[in-house]
């Protein structure tokens, strides 16, 4: 999960990515980082594809998450991330 976390900050967020990067590729449990993520849904099972959950923007790079995830790897991690289909802003929740 925290190799995926680097990939997907790099493409995504690399102003997160160079202040997470460094941590999350320390091999030192005391001074790095890991990652988790939430893909599954109780529809999908591990089909990320059939996921319903929605990230609606609310500003600043930020979203809001609408959904159920049926399970999260390792939830005792320092960032975690979470599979969601983007919403255009002013469109509703589902």
């Amino acid at each position: 999960m925290t190799t995926a976390a680097v990939k997907a900050l790099r493409d995504s967020a690399p102003q997160l990515a160079a202040e997470w990067e460094p941590r999350l590729t320390e091999p030192d449990y005391d001074t790095g980082a890991l990652a988790g993520m939430a893909m599954t849904e109780r529809q999908g099972g591990s089909d990320v594809r059939a996921n319903i959950t929605t990230a609606h923007p609310i500003g600043d790079d930020r979203y809001e998450i609408y959904g159920h995830k049926w399970f999260c790897s390792y939830p005792a991690v320092a960032t975690s991330s979470s599979c969601s289909r983007r919403r255009p802003a002013g469109s509703p929740a589902s």
